[in-house]
């Protein structure tokens, strides 16, 4: 199939090669030259004329054309030579590995191409490999030194053994089955932990059993148990435990053994009560994290709450300045007018306004006063209206009242909008309390209907 599509590029790229591709394209430039890539291309560079398109458009496929020819080329010469080399056609051999030691046979699927050149699909069994006698033997002398050097663990040699065993299950590199056996038992376990102590050294065996099918073979190792050679530490835990169960067995009858909180100078404590340090720590640091909060919160909310009362009397505050100024006063005398109309002394535009003009009386000009008096208030609407002011402070301006005006009429769509927002909120925070309602009249409907159906 690889030699197929190889030959047929390869014919490809002769045909190509004697008739030009420039050839082609003058056949049929007028069709391309209304190609929309053409089009779109047109209106991205500057030509002189429609040849430069069409010439561009020309190597892009000629390019399109050879990378894919080459493409191709490379992909068959890639199945070539993997045929050539695994030798998977034409008398060669098919590699399959078999299963190891410790996985089953396996099936194998294989397509078959008859004479008559009729297919068929056929499964085989490919079993375990089996050893040569030179190949056993050879794994179990190997097996043998390492099971029983592996075995000695931190023991230097099997004449004096001190501490446990490592009885391992599985030999590296190697397929035989292993098992263990050791004397005394009562000194060391199944897994060669060494779990009795004794007082004077002992002699015992270990014995490795190693297994290939039927073919079972056993060597036994001699080996002196002495006593476990103990360093500090261990010392001084030996005789705390020690000290314990004199304890423990000088009061059998007692229903409670209790053991001093001071033996020898080492302090005990109990491993089930549960130390709290960690939750009085935890609670150092969260205390403050909380109250910190807490307070960021509340003053969240105040913010909050002073920017929802500065924003519902917006339209009321430019009303009574359109008012005043048409009245026949100054943008400062309105201000200290309402200043003295205003009966509210927690209000918090009346607390601005009233520091606004104590600022201007005092003899601060008029335009930082009103810039002071937009950062205090930092609302878009507050802002908007001090830039009126100082402009019209700065440069004069006669249409001042009819800008204020229009400066009202967008104050009551605004506080019409934020009414509607506000209603919208309301409904939102109510939907919790009514769906607790609902459930709790469910519940009052059902439940009676439920018992008088004895269900």
């Amino acid at each position: 199939m690889y030699l197929v599509i190889y030959v047929l590029t390869m014919i490809i790229c002769g045909v190509l090669y004697v008739v030009s591709p420039k050839k082609l394209f003058a056949r049929f430039e007028n069709t391309l030259k209304n190609n929309s890539i053409l089009l779109k291309k047109k209106h991205l560079i500057s030509v002189e004329n429609d040849r430069d398109i069409y010439n561009w458009w020309e190597d892009k496929v000629i390019r399109i054309i050879s990378l894919s020819l080459l493409f191709v080329m490379a992909i068959s010469l890639v199945g070539i030579a993997d045929i050539l080399v695994n030798g998977k056609r034409d008398g060669g051999e098919i590699a399959i590995n078999r299963p190891s030691e410790d996985e089953d046979d396996i099936d194998v699927s294989l397509s078959a191409l008859y004479q008559d050149e009729t297919t068929e699909n056929i499964n085989v069994t490919i079993s375990k490999r089996e050893y040569t006698s030179k190949e056993l033997d050879d794994f179990f002398e190997d097996g043998f030194d390492a099971g029983f050097k592996e075995a000695l663990g931190s023991n230097e040699d099997y004449d004096r053994i001190d501490s446990s065993l490592n009885l391992i299950k599985h030999l590296p590199d190697n397929p035989l089955n292993v098992e263990w056996q050791i004397e005394p038992d009562d000194v060391f376990d199944q897994s060669g932990e060494l779990v009795k102590e004794i007082d004077k050294e002992i002699v015992g065996e270990v014995t490795l059993k190693l297994k290939y099918g039927d073919d079972i073979r056993i060597r036994t190792k001699k080996m002196i148990v002495y006593p476990k050679v103990l360093n500090k530490s261990e010392i001084r835990s030996k005789n705390l435990k020690d000290a314990i169960g004199k304890i423990n067995e000088d009061n059998p009858s007692e229903n409670v053994v209790k053991i001093p909180r001071i033996i020898d100078g080492t302090l005990l404590n109990d491993v089930e009560d549960k130390d709290t340090s960690y939750v009085f720590i935890f609670l150092i640091v969260l205390v403050p994290v909380l109250l910190y909060m807490k307070e960021k919160q509340e003053l969240s909310k105040l913010v909050k709450e002073r920017e929802s009362k500065l924003l519902e009397e917006y339209a009321e505050f430019i009303s009574k300045l359109v008012l005043y100024l048409k009245a026949g006063g100054t943008i400062k005398g309105s201000f200290a007018r309402m200043v003295d109309n205003t009966h509210d002394e927690d209000d918090p535009l009346y607390i601005e306004i009233n520091a606004m003009v104590n600022e201007i009386n005092s003899g601060v000009s008029e335009n930082v006063s009103y810039e002071r008096l937009s950062k205090r208030l930092n609302l878009p609407c507050y802002v908007r209206l001090m830039n009126l002011l100082i402009q019209n402070h700065s440069k004069g301006s006669r249409r001042l009242l009819d800008m204020l005006k229009a400066e009202r009429a967008t104050a009551l769509k605004e506080q019409r909008d934020y009414a509607k927002k506000k209603g919208e909120e309301a409904s939102t925070k109510l939907l919790f309390p009514m769906i607790i309602l609902l459930v709790v009249s469910m519940v009052i409907i059902m439940v009676p209907a439920i018992l008088s159906f004895g269900i």
